[in-house]
């Protein structure tokens, strides 16, 4: 275990092995220190709070240190779960109530204490089996006797096993050694009294031994001391004998006293009994120390341990202000005025002079200065915490061992009484510790504290300076030697006691016959794994002739895996014993779907490992091969390989059919009335035309033409069935009203044409047999009434282009008139406005040259639509065709939205498929995700996202509509404005081939499915309409409509498991799972537990179903055009506001702390702890799970200035300065589409993403015009390109930040610093900006491209454009925009 990596940590076969063990009985794991034990108690944990979430788990540890080391690693290994630790010093024994034991447990699912909590606990009734579902014993071999640990099993856990065995908690145990000492029965009385059977890992033996190094014994032969005592030593032996039980204030008090309570008589007559006191005690501890000290490291020693006790103690007391009347304050003044003729006494001695180190000390030396090499790790266990200071001291203070760096290690001290002889620095042992584990530091001397299980790096020496007490600590302290070829060093005494010698040469002799054991144990393992065996299966591909045997079968399978988008070896858990008769199951990364995580081997009687592990591999492989994982050369199917590369292909010109004839086979006998209404603003609009066709149209065809005022003109065009008019009587009156708009023939001469499609139009009401051709002069002549009425529309003899005139008040004033000529589209604005636009611009035009034909500003504008109308009216006709024949097994309906699907952005303006080509982008999307995620519930995240680009793949589409020759029936001709002419009739011969950019037949695909989907009135009609017109498209592929494939991924039963998680994900997105399993995948990363499916399909699948929710909503607000809602929806669904949503989401527990800050009383202080939607999410290694923390607090210091921003604008720079990793953005898709597998519903995952706030800027983006949703770096390239700058944004990575630079036509313009690499290149790109910008307000002028160095680069920002102006005698056209 290894508290500095902090990420979930990879299972190794042996503990998988030892957690399955688990999971089916009560256990005590005996493995050697360093195998990982405390994995299995995080695994085991984390399954028994899915199973019972209702209960909690207690996990007891020997010591303080021990237990918050164990707090920390749990926490980072289950941070879904609340956890707390019940220690010494949090003063339990002034938790006197059940309702302060209730307070502080409350919302907890883990509780770390000390043996002894859990007994006062039970013993106080402040605990209950019953509530307690798991407990896990840590050092388990301490269990003996009357410990806490056998206590609590004795008096709690078998006397209610005896009344009801379901009541029980499960036990698990954790030990290196289950023999505390050399006794035969010593592991069976263990597992008797943990109700438990000892295991230790049998199957997978040399994956175990690889993690269990057995260091080379060494032991070193030393003589006693005998050296004299120091006077300093001498004077506090005569000091403590001349102390008297009544030299004691304490005592006196209690002596003197009138009236004692029946306490302080107890202390007193336990006093005089003893003739002792707590001050007489220290006393006596202080000189015990000192002489061991003084014994087993020498004067020198015992002298500085005195020293620093004495001077501590003084500095105590002369820091305390108040003199006070306290009993605590009587007994440490007495020890300091006690202790007062040693602070007098000189420190003499010096660690040089060998005279004054102890034999044993001096060979400790001898020996380490003998060790030294780069990087060495030492660990000396002493017995006493004040050996471990002194021991310390003497080692820094000696010459030859100044290349080391030594610090002390002890326990905890428990309770608040400070005691004379602790001189340990906690804070400074804390940091020297953890330098110790990271490498900084060389020796640690520790207490039996660091025996057991607390996280010590893997050192190279372990010394026993002082004996241990009981064998299992022999084992302990020796499995701290873990690295190759290292030492376990102890010292005997060679002139000892001889029973003491022969102790130690037993122990010896055992240990060395432990190792030969466990080596036997591991040769026979071995050489049964020689023995000649072999494997006959063999499965070969019939397609490919690729063979998969015995041989191979591990090789492809660790290929395989290694190239996953998370490696990780596949690991093999055996079954059986060698030998005799072994199985083996793979068990393969958990990216995989968990249906292939676990495969096993097709026999289970295998003589050796070897054979059964390449049988289970051989099955695995065969497994992938057949789910689609590997394709028929039984090679990893890798995402690269099924990308078609489309960089480039939406440029490729095709040669297609030419627009279909929807003129042909007409029947001029039948005509169709239908009627025309242009309005240009809520309540004008121009008069209303019948125009009779020799087609229908099939339904009401509605579309925008704009103006060049940008004034948006609204047509509809409403058939109104078969019409029986006269033919030539209408046909004079079109001839009329042609006349009207076109001064050439072209147009309504067409119209006798025999070719020509029957076109009629007739006014819906008022005259027009009057309207004839005049001079102007003659026509004011005899109209005067026109005089300050509407303008006029008049011509130049023999010229096209119509200019507008409004008549003065004064006709005859000036044979000059002035004139407004039509330029484009100007002519709406014109008729409606002419002073206006006669005053903006202008012609003097002679009077006598002018004509006109009376006519004004009523019918003029419509009939100059009279090509754009038809134009539309036969695209209209076009798309009707195509559902009629190629698109008829579709579900399309002959409307609008078909019509619009097929009108290419070249073919109209406002009315093209564009907006509908962005709904189905986002259709095609979530369909195809589906139905992937659905037919391929083995592939990989990464063998989904290549299948789905090939099927969305522009070629993929071009190809589909081509192959159902619908090509033909997309409109792409602008209409023809400049000497239009009627319409002819068509013939059957095909028209030429026209030229079409492939992604303009790709898109028409994607725009059909946006109109079938409009099509639809519920949600399920219109995936019936897309499944339709997808099944067309597309037929290779078996589409299903979404309902069919949630009711096919449907969990039919409820899964109640995993409650506490469940009950989080509810309070922070307002949603309750059915299925927790579905829950736990979406919050999964990949490498963990086999078993465990990660969320890398799931965010597959949740990225298409959050794109047709943010698409889908962009599009209702129809004022949006396609790159409007282009870009909200990039700002919408980006990584960098998915990840902000996700750093945001949270909920407040409640937790209660216990104050004992007041005498004998407690205070339950109910504090808020703040859970994050992070938090829960388990990782495959340390980096993103650090990534994630970082971003977190990133994301509480930058949050106000985030929230200020985005009310102006999207805030794409300080969204980045969160630098959250990718799987921030990852856990809201793959919960949506947890959610959506969940329940069914679209809706319901609409309804969480609004409750995180993704949702929230649509409306302001649909509305706001001006909300600015581009990325800085789009906004340079759009500036930069108008001006035609080069530029370049390039970034450096130092060791603290990121430096992104601009340059300009080459030259360096702007440098930045920021956090991360895209906070810089954003930061660097506004700052360009506001420099171009601001230079291009204040300083442009001609003479600027004169400049030189760095302003020749802010000169060429206004370079003049080369586009020339509209040529006055252009024809008038619609405006594409």
């Amino acid at each position: 275990m290894t508290t500095e990596n902090t990420a979930r940590l990879h299972s190794r076969a042996y503990q998988l092995e030892m957690f399955e063990e688990s999971m089916k009985r009560n256990i005590i794991v005996a493995m050697g220190t360093g195998s990982g034990k405390t994995h299995i108690a995080s695994l085991r944990i984390e399954a028994e709070l899915q199973r019972t979430p209702n209960k909690r788990v207690w996990f007891t540890a020997p010591n303080v240190v021990l237990a918050e080391q164990q707090h920390e690693f749990l926490s980072s290994q289950l941070p879904q779960y609340q956890m707390r630790t019940l220690l010494g010093h949090d003063n339990l024994h002034l938790w006197e109530t059940l309702q302060v034991w209730n307070d502080a447990l409350a919302n907890i699912n883990i509780v770390i204490s000390t043996p002894q909590v859990l007994l006062d606990g039970l013993g106080n009734g402040f605990l209950q089996l019953r509530d307690i579902s798991l407990l896990i014993f840590d050092e388990a071999h301490h269990c003996r006797d009357d410990s806490p640990t056998a206590l609590t099993m004795r008096n709690f856990y078998h006397p209610l096993k005896s009344q009801s065995s379901t009541d029980v908690p499960h036990v698990l145990g954790l030990t290196a050694s289950s023999q505390m000492n050399r006794k035969i029965d010593s592991t069976h009385k263990l597992e008797t009294l943990l109700d438990a059977v000892c295991r230790t890992p049998t199957r997978s033996i040399e994956e175990y031994a690889q993690h269990t190094y057995l260091p080379r014994v060494v032991p070193i032969d030393i003589t006693s001391n005998n050296q004299p005592r120091s006077k300093l030593l001498e004077a506090l032996g005569s000091i403590f004998a001349a102390t008297k039980l009544s030299d004691d204030p304490y005592y006196l008090k209690l002596k003197n006293a009138t009236n004692l309570n029946l306490e302080s008589s107890q202390k007193l007559a336990k006093f005089e009994k003893k003739q002792t006191t707590p001050a007489i005690s220290e006393l006596k501890a202080l000189l015990g120390n000192a002489e061991h000290l003084h014994d087993s490291l020498g004067s020198w020693a015992s002298d500085r341990f005195i020293k620093s006790c004495v001077s501590n103690w003084h500095r105590k007391i002369l820091n305390q202000n108040e003199y006070h009347d306290s009993i605590g304050y009587l007994t440490e003044r007495f020890i300091d005025n006690t202790l007062a003729r040693l602070r007098d006494l000189p420190f003499e001695v010096t660690a040089t002079h060998k005279a004054n180190i102890a034999p044993k000390a001096s060979t400790l030396i001898q020996y380490l200065s003998s060790q030294y090499r780069q990087g060495i790790a030492v660990i000396i266990f002493v017995e006493r915490r004040s050996a471990a200071f002194a021991l310390c001291e003497l080692l820094r203070s000696c010459p030859e061992l100044k290349q080391y760096r030594v610090f002390s290690f002890v326990g905890l001290a428990t309770g608040t009484k400070t005691s004379l002889i602790e001189v340990a620095d906690i804070g400074v042992q804390k940091k020297a510790f953890a330098d110790f584990r990271s490498g900084s530091q060389d020796i640690c001397i520790a207490t039996s504290v660091a025996e057991e299980g607390v996280d010590i790096q893997a050192v190279n020496i372990v010394i026993r300076y002082d004996d241990p007490k009981q064998f299992v600590a022999f084992v302990q302290s020796r499995g701290r030697a873990r690295k190759q070829e290292s030492q376990f060093v102890y010292f005997r005494a060679i002139d000892g006691k001889p029973n003491k010698y022969a102790q130690w040469e037993c122990l010896e002799a055992e240990l060395q016959e432990k190792y030969r054991n466990e080596m036997r144990d591991l040769q026979t393992h071995l050489n049964a794994e020689d023995q000649k065996e072999n494997g006959d299966e063999v499965y070969v591909v019939p397609s490919t002739g690729a063979r998969l045997d015995y041989s191979n079968s591990k090789t492809h399978l660790e290929h395989f895996c290694a190239t996953l988008s998370k490696p990780a070896n596949p690991l093999y858990i055996l079954n059986g014993e060698v030998g005799i008769g072994i199985g083996a199951k793979a068990v393969l990364p958990s990216s995989l779907p968990s249906q292939l995580q676990h495969v096993y081997g097709k026999k289970a009687c295998w003589l050796t490992q070897r054979l059964a592990e390449r049988d289970a591999a051989f099955e695995a492989y065969k497994a992938l091969h057949i789910a689609g994982l590997v394709d028929d050369h039984l090679m990893p199917i890798r995402p690269e390989k099924s990308k078609v590369p489309q960089e480039r292909h939406g440029l490729k010109q095709l040669h297609v059919e030419g627009e279909a004839q929807v003129w042909n086979e007409i029947d001029i006998n039948n005509l169709y009335a239908h009627r025309v209404e242009v309005t240009y603003s809520k309540d004008e609009q121009y008069p209303v035309l019948i125009m009779v066709l020799p087609r229908s149209l099939p339904h009401v065809l509605e579309f925008a033409l704009s103006e060049s005022t940008s004034r948006s003109l609204h047509v509809t065009i409403s058939p109104m069935g078969q019409w029986y008019g006269d033919v030539l009587h209408a046909k004079e009156k079109t001839k009329i009203l042609f006349k009207m708009a076109f001064h050439t023939g072209s147009a309504f001469e067409s119209l006798d044409d025999i070719n020509s499609i029957p076109l009629l139009l007739l006014p819906e009401s008022g005259q027009i047999e009057g309207w004839q051709e005049h001079t102007l002069f003659d026509f004011l002549s005899y109209h005067t009434f026109l005089i300050n009425q509407q303008p006029l529309l008049i011509w130049l003899k023999k010229r096209a282009r119509p200019y507008v005139w409004r008549p003065p008040h004064n006709l005859y004033a000036s044979t000059i008139i002035p004139a407004t000529p039509i330029r484009k589209l100007q002519i709406y604005t014109g008729l409606r406005n002419s002073t206006e636009n006669a005053s903006q611009s202008f012609t003097n035009l002679r009077l006598e040259e002018c004509i006109t034909r009376g006519i004004g500003t009523v019918f003029g504008p419509v009939v100059l639509l009279i090509p754009s109308i038809l134009h539309m009216v036969g695209a209209a006709l076009r798309a009707n065709m195509a559902r009629q024949t190629v698109l008829s097994s579709t579900n399309l309906r002959s409307g609008q939205n078909l019509t619009t699907a097929l009108l290419a952005k070249s073919s109209a303006g406002v009315l093209n498929y564009e907006r509908l080509e962005f709904l189905g982008d986002a259709m095609l999307k979530y369909y195809t995700t589906l139905q992937l995620f659905g037919d391929h519930g083995e592939a990989t995240e990464g063998v989904l996202t290549a299948k789905a680009l090939d099927i969305v793949s522009n070629i993929r589409l071009e190809t589909a509509i081509q192959n159902i020759e619908l090509a033909r029936y997309i409109t792409t001709e602008a209409p023809v404005q400049a000497h239009w002419k009627v319409p002819k009739t068509g013939n059957d011969e095909p028209r030429p081939l026209r030229k079409l950019l492939s992604k303009t037949v790709a898109d028409c695909a994607e725009s059909i499915l946006g109109a079938a989907f409009l099509d639809g009135k519920e949600v399920d009609e219109a995936d019936a309409n897309c499944i339709s017109v997808l099944r067309l498209l597309l037929p290779e592929v078996v589409w299903r409509t979404p309902a069919d494939w949630v009711r096919k991924l449907a969990f039919p039963e409820i899964n109640q498991q995993d409650t506490i998680l469940r009950t989080s994900i509810k309070k922070m997105l307002g949603y309750s799972f059915r299925n927790a399993s579905l829950l736990r995948e979406a919050l999964t990363h990949s490498s963990l537990m086999p078993g465990q499916q990660s969320l890398d399909r799931l965010e597959f699948l949740g990225d298409a179903i959050i794109d047709r929710i943010v698409k889908t909503k962009l599009f209702a607000y129809g004022n949006l055009d396609a790159s409007r809602m282009t870009k909200s929806r990039h700002a919408l669904a980006s990584h960098h506001w998915l990840a902000y949503c996700a750093l945001g989401a949270q909920y407040t527990l409640p937790v209660n702390n216990i104050d004992t800050s007041r005498k004998r009383q407690t205070l339950t202080v109910q504090t808020n702890k703040i859970v994050h939607l992070t938090s829960l999410v388990c990782f495959s290694d340390s980096t993103p799970r650090e990534q994630v923390s970082k971003s977190q607090v990133r994301y509480t210091k930058f949050r106000n200035q985030i929230e200020a921003e985005l009310g102006t604008s999207f805030p794409w720079t300080s969204l980045r300065k969160n630098n959250a990793p990718k799987v921030c953005s990852d856990i809201i898709e793959s919960l949506v589409a947890a959610i959506y597998l969940d329940c069914g519903s679209l809706d319901e995952c609409e309804r969480v993403l609004n409750h995180v706030g993704v949702m929230r800027l649509i409306e302001r983006m649909a509305v706001d015009k001006e909300y600015e949703v581009e990325t800085p770096e789009y906004r340079l390239h759009v500036l930069c390109a108008e001006k035609r700058i080069i530029f370049k944004i390039t970034s450096d990575e130092n060791i603290d930040s990121h430096t992104a630079k601009v340059t300009l036509d080459g030259m360096q313009f702007v440098q930045v610093e920021a956090g991360c690499r895209d906070e810089a290149e954003s930061k660097a790109a506004e700052k360009a900006l506001e420099g171009l910008l601001a230079w291009q307000e204040h300083h442009l002028t001609d003479s600027d491209y004169t400049c030189t160095s760095q302003n020749t680069v802010m000169a060429g920002i206004d370079r003049p454009s080369s586009d020339k102006g509209a040529d006055e005698g252009d024809d008038m056209v619609l405006d594409e925009q």
